[in-house]
């Protein structure tokens, strides 16, 4: 370096400025947003943009679908996507899953930058690490979950990713021996490349994941009154009014279904007329 060079600005900040708010709740779209700014402008003042930006974008870019170009536009005030149709898109008019996956993207790739200057173009590719990530499907789509975690090893090769997730589409996008359930003592769950049903129930618990909690309620209050119909019950029976009580509350809402409504009253006459 000639002595009349100046070093990149990142070069005389302390290391330890970089995990600065990286145990905070998030990377927040005005910090995403702000520093951004402050790095097109500089790209823009020096002529060229800082390899810190450059790690950023390229971040960014690996981790939104069909994205082909990223920017800062000063005129705007606001990130720019271009992606593969053409189509340009506002930051701020993108979906919260698209937010929050570029602000955590690019707020990993400037530490990694920030901490590894020597690395240059290859610091998305060989810088290591560990990064923690709590809930790491929120707002995101379903489409989406099933390949974030994709996303993150393609940009980030090196680093671990430890992440808490309650979504069965991530859990069904991950490799052998990477996922461990908390609630069984920390035991190492092979369910790789399973079924969401199937995760959400041996899983998480869920019991008949196919359907709803509403529709299982119906179920079983029709199997409970038309059971007690098919004992030749009567009227007068109190079992049989609670009964039917219970199933008329829980179909009240589909009243305005005359196919339910008709079944449920020809099931009824047919019982009555036998009893």
């Amino acid at each position: 370096m000639q002595p009349s060079e100046q070093p990149p600005d990142f070069l005389f900040r302390s290391r330890l400025e970089t995990y600065e708010s990286s145990l905070s709740a998030g990377a927040t779209t005005t910090r995403f947003l702000s520093w951004l700014r402050r790095e097109q402008y500089a790209a823009l003042q020096n002529g060229k943009p800082t390899p810190v930006f450059s790690a950023a974008v390229e971040a960014m870019k690996r981790c939104l679908l069909h994205a082909e170009h990223i920017e800062y536009n000063v005129q705007e005030e606001d990130v720019l996507a271009r992606f593969a149709d053409g189509e340009w898109r506002r930051f701020s008019e993108m979906s919260a899953g698209q937010r929050t996956m570029l602000a955590l993207v690019a707020d990993i790739a400037y530490r990694a930058a920030w901490l590894n200057p020597h690395l240059g173009t290859s610091v998305l590719d060989e810088t290591p690490g560990v990064v923690l990530i709590d809930e790491l499907d929120l707002h995101l789509h379903p489409k989406w979950q099933r390949r974030v975690c994709d996303d993150l090893r393609r940009t980030f090769p090196k680093v671990q990713f430890i992440a808490a997730s309650h979504s069965p589409f991530i859990i069904q996008s991950l490799q052998p021996n990477e996922l461990i359930s908390l609630d069984d003592g920390e035991v190492a769950i092979e369910y790789a490349n399973r079924g969401v049903e199937e995760i959400a129930r041996f899983i998480q618990g869920v019991k008949m994941p196919h359907t709803s909690e509403r529709y299982a309620r119906q179920k079983e209050a029709a199997k409970r009154y038309f059971g007690l119909l098919r004992e030749g019950r009567g009227n007068g029976d109190a079992e049989l009014r609670a009964a039917k009580a219970d199933l008329d509350a829980l179909t009240a809402h589909f009243a305005d279904n005359p196919a339910a409504d008709a079944f449920l009253e020809l099931k009824r006459g047919s019982r009555r007329l036998q009893a």
